[in-house]
C-alpha cells in the first residue's frame, strides 16, 4: 500500500481525501497543517492520525510516505524547498511557487539533488485527457490546425466555488492551469505567449485573460478564461478533417467527441453526428461528482510514486513542470496591453499512460 501525508488541511485536501477514497493501492497515512485546530478537525472528520508538528512529518517522509504539499500559496515554496534540501520527494499543489523564479529555484535544487518533484494540475493523466492524447496520436482528425480552450466559471464576486479561483491566492493560474497543462502535454513546448489580463471586477485581483500561445511544433492555440461565465470549461482541437472537443477540464471521465468536418453550402461545418473518442484500457478510478468537481486528484501523486519506483522523472515534474509554469506566469503577468513573451525553457511531448496507448 502506498503511503501519503497531507500537509495543509483547507479545502483542497478534502478534494484529495476524496480522490484517495477511491484508489485500490494508496491511503493517507495522516495529515499534518500549522493550525493545530484546524488539523486536528480534518483528522478526527477523515479519520485518519493528525501529526503536530514537521518532525512527525519528515519520520513519516523517511519511512516511505509521499508528501503532498497543499499549503496556502505563501508558505508552499518554502515547505518543498526543506523538503527537498533534506532529500525527499514532493508532489505540490498548483502554482509550486508564488511566481516562476521560485518555480526554477525548486526545479534547480531538486535536479541538484536527485530528488522527484511533480505538481498538480493532473489534468494531462486523466481518462479525458488521455483519450484526446490518443486522438491526435491517431490523426483521427487530420492535421491539427488549432486549438481553443475555454475556461469561463460563472463565479460570483467574493463568492467561493467548489473548487474556486481563491484557494490559491490567484484567480488566474488556478482557472488556465487544467487546459494549459493538457496543451502543453500534447503539443509540447510553447514558443511564445501573446496575453492580455485586465480585473473586470472594480478594485479586483485579475480575473479575465486571453492569451494566444504559439507552440514550436507550429500549433497556435487560443486560451480565454473568465471567472464570470456563463459557465464553460471546453477544449476544441480543430483539424483539417474533424474537430475533437473537451467539453469539461473539471470532469476527468468526460467523453470526448470527434465531428467530421464538411462543407455544406461553401461553408465549413462539422457533422452533426458525432463519435466518442475512447482510451483502449481501463483508465484511473473516478471520483463521484461533488457539485461542479469530478475530478481524481491522486492520480497525479500516483503517478510521481510510479516514477520513484521506477527511477524515472514524474510525467507531472522535471523539464515539463519547469515550462508550464513559465507560461502560465507569462500569461498571469500581463497587463492590459498586450505584449508578448519568448519561453526561455523547453519540454518534451508528455508519454502517455500505459492504458492509453
Amino acid at each position: 500500500m502506498k503511503e501519503v501525508v497531507l500537509v495543509g488541511s483547507g479545502v483542497r485536501a478534502g478534494h484529495y481525501m476524496r480522490s484517495f477514497e477511491v484508489m485500490r493501492d494508496m491511503r493517507v497515512a495522516a495529515v499534518h497543517d500549522p493550525d493545530p485546530a484546524r488539523c486536528e478537525a480534518f483528522a478526527d472528520r477523515h479519520g485518519c492520525p493528525a501529526l503536530m508538528d514537521m518532525a512527525a512529518v519528515r519520520e513519516a517522509a523517511e519511512s516511505g510516505a509521499l508528501v503532498l504539499n497543499l499549503l496556502d500559496l505563501p508558505a508552499r515554496a518554502a515547505f518543498t524547498r526543506a523538503m527537498i534540501g533534506a532529500g525527499l520527494p514532493v508532489w505540490s499543489e498548483w502554482p509550486m511557487a508564488a511566481d516562476f523564479a521560485g518555480v526554477r529555484a525548486l526545479h534547480d535544487l531538486a535536479a541538484e539533488k536527485g530528488v522527484a518533484l511533480a505538481s498538480a494540475p493532473t489534468t494531462p493523466l486523466s481518462e479525458a485527457g488521455q483519450a484526446l492524447g490518443r486522438a491526435l496520436r491517431g490523426r483521427i482528425a487530420g492535421r491539427i490546425l488549432v486549438a481553443l480552450a475555454e475556461m469561463d466559471s460563472g463565479f460570483v464576486q467574493g463568492a467561493r466555488g467548489t473548487y474556486g479561483p481563491d484557494l490559491s491566492g490567484d484567480p488566474l493560474l488556478d482557472q488556465i492551469g487544467p487546459w494549459l497543462s493538457l496543451l502543453v502535454a500534447l503539443f509540447g513546448p510553447v514558443r511564445s505567449v501573446t496575453a492580455t489580463t485586465r480585473a473586470l471586477h472594480e478594485g479586483g485581483v485579475p480575473d479575465f485573460t486571453a492569451a494566444t500561445l504559439f507552440f514550436h511544433s507550429g500549433l497556435t492555440a487560443q486560451l480565454t478564461c473568465s471567472a464570470l461565465g456563463p459557465r464553460r470549461r471546453r477544449l476544441r482541437v480543430l483539424g483539417e478533417t474533424g474537430t475533437l472537443t473537451m467539453p469539461d477540464a473539471w470532469d476527468n471521465a468526460v467523453r470526448v467527441f470527434l465531428r467530421r468536418r464538411m462543407v455544406w453550402r461553401g461553408r465549413v461545418i462539422d457533422s452533426p453526428i458525432r463519435s466518442r473518442v475512447a482510451v483502449s484500457a481501463a483508465p484511473h478510478p473516478h471520483v463521484p461528482p461533488q457539485g461542479e468537481l469530478a475530478m481524481n486528484l491522486a492520480i497525479g501523486p500516483d503517478e510521481l510514486r510510479n516514477a520513484i519506483a521506477a527511477d524515472r522523472t514524474p510525467r507531472l515534474g522535471g523539464d515539463y513542470a519547469l515550462h508550464l509554469s513559465e507560461v502560465a506566469f507569462a500569461i498571469t503577468g500581463a497587463d492590459e496591453d498586450a505584449a508578448t513573451w519568448k519561453m526561455t525553457t523547453t519540454c518534451a511531448v508528455m508519454e502517455p499512460m500505459s492504458w492509453a496507448l
